[in-house]
This record gives structure tokens, C-alpha cells and sequence, in this order.
């Protein structure tokens, strides 16, 4: 069995191949049996590296530089990672010079990608889907005073083994 290094190129990986053939995937054949379920974690893409992630079991924050960055989420199974689902939500303050105002949180569904197969179907053993974070624009008048932006991976495999990922969180300033 192979470590993870498909840290560093998930998100290359899609631009240059699309969501399940990369380099660092590989294809395997789906297995009769598979009790244990697959790795999903979370991380964030950025300047051409991957710079931070949840493959520990805690959720970790990163400093949010004001550039777009690329949140993304990864599913890896070494009998095939079926389904990946990011899950999303965030939130931001506008001041003007006395009054602030906030925007309210919500978990929503965010990108997912399936891919096909069944019990002795060759398929590949990672997937992966990514977002682009950006700041939020502030009414006229008013400056951007803090923000983050939060999100998690739930992987599945092709016997409906799944794990969820802690929360990467991105914060601003």
C-alpha cells in the first residue's frame, strides 16, 4: 500500500487531468469485501503547493492572505475512493466607522464528484474536488474587518464505507 504524497498535486492534478486521473492516483480493481473506511481530508492549494491539511484528526486553521486561495477536498481508498463531497460555509463582518454587520453561517453542500464502478470494476483510488475562496466585497462604504470561510471532506468507498474530514478553516485578517 502507498502513503498519501497526492498532497501536493490534487488540485494541479484537476487542471491539468480532471477529478480522478492524476499522477498520484492509481487505478485498482473494486474488492469483494472492504470494512475499512477511506481517508478524507481537507486542505488548501496555494502559490503552487499544497500548504496546509486535516489528515491529522483535528481541524487546523489557515491565514487566509487576501489572494483567491484553493480549498480542496480529497477522498483516497486503496479499494477505490467512490464519492467526494465538500461541505462548506462561512461568514464576514463589514464596518463602516461605528456600525458593524455580519453575515450568518450556514453548512451547505458544496462540490462532489462520483465516479463509477462496482465490485471487480476498475476504478481509480482517489478523487478529488476543489473551490476558489475568495474575500467577500463589502457594501459601499464599509471595509472588510474579518472573514473565514470552513469547510470538510466526506469521502465514500464502493461499499458505502464513509469518513468525514475535521474542518479546515481559512480566517481574514
Amino acid at each position: 500500500m502507498r502513503k498519501l504524497p497526492l498532497f501536493a498535486l490534487a488540485a494541479a492534478c484537476f487542471f491539468a487531468t480532471g477529478f480522478t486521473d492524476c499522477d498520484d492516483f492509481h487505478t485498482v480493481v473494486v474488492p469483494a469485501r472492504d470494512t475499512a473506511p477511506p481517508i478524507a481530508f481537507a486542505g488548501v492549494y496555494a502559490g503552487g503547493e499544497y500548504v496546509a491539511s486535516t489528515i491529522a484528526e483535528e481541524g487546523v486553521t489557515y491565514h487566509h492572505p487576501g489572494a483567491p486561495q484553493v480549498a480542496v477536498s480529497v477522498a483516497y481508498d486503496i479499494g477505490g475512493a467512490r464519492r467526494v463531497t465538500m461541505e462548506h460555509q462561512s461568514s464576514f463582518r463589514c464596518c463602516d466607522a461605528s456600525v458593524c454587520s455580519a453575515s450568518q453561517p450556514f453548512l451547505a453542500s458544496g462540490p462532489s464528484d462520483t465516479q463509477a464502478g462496482g465490485v471487480g470494476a476498475h476504478v481509480s483510488d482517489g478523487n478529488y474536488v476543489f473551490t476558489i475562496v475568495n474575500l467577500p466585497r463589502c457594501p459601499a462604504g464599509t471595509t472588510l474587518r474579518s472573514f473565514w470561510y470552513q469547510w470538510r471532506t466526506i469521502a465514500e468507498d464502493f461499499h458505502g464505507n464513509t469518513r468525514t474530514s475535521p474542518f479546515m478553516t481559512m480566517v481574514y485578517p
